[in-house]
C-alpha cells in the first residue's frame, strides 16, 4: 500500500515502510499551485510518470511511503546566465560567481541526504526507490556520491541528468535507455570538465562529479536522448562555443532546452522518442529490482515446499505397499 504523497519535510522520523519512494521535480516545475495543492503530486510530470509506473508494478507487495523533494527547483535558465557571468568575472579577476542553479541542486541534495541517513539509522531494513528530472536528476546524483549504505538503495531513475558523463567509466550507470552515442556529457559535467564550474559556486559537492561507487552506478537507471542539450551537451553545445561566447552559447542553451528535454513521456514521441508509457516502464523496472528476488524467494519455498510434498507421498506409498 502506498501513502498519499507529501512534502520531503515530513519524512525524517515518520513511520518506515518497505519502501522509501522519493521524487524530485526538473528544474522550474512548481511544487504547488496558488492555493497550496500539490502540482503533480508535486513530482513535475516526468516523475510523477514515473512514480505512477512504480505503483503500479508495486501494488499489494508492501508497504511505500513516498515523497516530493521539497527543493526550489529554478529554471535553467538560471545556470546559463551563471556560467556566462562567472567566466566573464574570472576574465576580470572578480572570482566564482553564486550560481541560484547550483545552490537549488546543492540544497536539494543535502535534504535528501539527510532522509536517507534517516532512514538507514530507522529503519535498515527499508528500500529506496529513487526518481529525478532535470535538475532532480542532478540532485539525486549528487546525494549518491559517497552514500553510505548502498545496500539499502534499490534503483535511481535519472531522466536527463545534467551530471550525465558517459566518457567517464566510473560515472557509468549499469542500465542506459535513451538515444545518444557514447562520449556525449550533460551540462553541469560539460561544465566541470572545461573549467567552468570552477568559477561557479556552491563547489563543495561537485568537486568529485560522477564518482559514484560502484555499488550505487549498478544500481543507476539513465534516461537521455540525442539533442538534449541538459544531459546531452557536449555533442550539442560544444565546450568551445561555452569558452569563446559564453553569452551566446548559454543563450542557445535556453532557445533549444526544451526542444527535446521537455517532451520525455508525452504523446509528441517523435520530439524525445520516448513515450508516456514507456517512461513509466522505467518506473516500473526500479521496484521489479525489490520484487525480483522476493518472487525468486517464493520460488524457492514454492519448490522446497512441492519436493517436501513428494517425499512425504513417497513414504506414505512405501507404507501402503509393506505395511509399515
Amino acid at each position: 500500500m502506498w501513502t498519499a504523497p507529501t512534502s520531503s519535510a515530513r519524512a525524517i522520523g515518520a513511520t518506515c515502510a518497505d519502501v522509501l519512494f522519493i521524487g524530485a521535480r526538473g528544474s522550474g516545475e512548481e511544487l504547488t499551485d496558488v492555493d497550496g495543492r500539490l502540482v503533480e503530486d508535486g513530482y513535475g510530470r516526468v516523475v510523477r510518470i514515473l512514480r505512477d509506473g512504480a505503483e503500479g508494478a508495486y501494488v499489494g507487495a508492501g508497504t511505500v511511503r513516498q515523497y516530493t523533494l521539497d527543493y526550489s527547483a529554478v529554471a535553467i535558465g538560471s545556470l546559463a546566465t551563471d556560467f556566462a557571468a562567472s567566466i566573464a568575472s574570472f576574465a576580470r579577476l572578480h572570482g566564482p560567481v553564486v550560481s541560484a542553479f547550483l545552490e537549488s541542486a546543492d540544497s536539494g541534495a543535502a535534504k535528501l541526504r539527510a532522509i536517507l541517513e534517516d532512514s538507514h539509522q530507522r529503519c535498515p531494513k527499508e528500500r529506496w526507490v529513487l526518481a529525478g528530472y532535470s535538475q532532480g536528476a542532478l540532485t539525486i546524483h549528487s546525494a549518491l556520491i559517497g552514500l553510505d549504505a548502498p545496500e539499502q538503495l534499490a534503483a535511481a531513475v535519472l531522466v536527463a541528468d545534467p551530471a550525465r558523463d558517459s566518457t567517464n567509466a566510473d560515472a557509468a550507470p549499469s542500465v542506459f535507455h535513451g538515444s545518444p552515442v557514447i562520449g556525449g556529457q550533460g551540462v553541469v559535467s560539460l561544465a566541470h570538465e572545461s573549467g567552468v564550474l570552477a568559477m561557479t559556486a556552491p563547489l563543495d559537492i561537485y568537486e568529485e562529479l560522477g564518482a559514484m561507487p560502484q555499488g550505487v552506478r549498478s544500481k543507476v537507471i539513465e534516461v537521455c536522448n540525442e539533442g538534449d542539450v541538459v544531459c546531452d551537451t557536449s555533442r550539442t553545445l560544444p565546450v568551445a562555443d561555452l569558452l569563446v561566447n559564453p553569452a551566446a552559447w548559454s543563450e542557445d542553451l535556453v532557445s533549444r532546452a526544451y526542444k527535446v528535454h521537455g517532451h520525455y513521456g508525452t504523446d509528441d514521441a517523435s520530439a524525445s522518442g520516448i513515450s508516456e508509457s514507456v517512461l513509466a516502464g522505467y518506473g516500473g523496472d526500479a521496484v521489479n529490482r525489490i520484487l525480483a528476488p522476493l518472487t525468486q524467494q517464493r520460488l524457492h519455498r514454492q519448490t522446497h515446499l512441492e519436493v517436501l510434498d513428494e517425499r512425504l507421498q513417497r513414504i506414505a506409498t512405501r507404507e501402503r505397499r509393506y505395511g509399515v
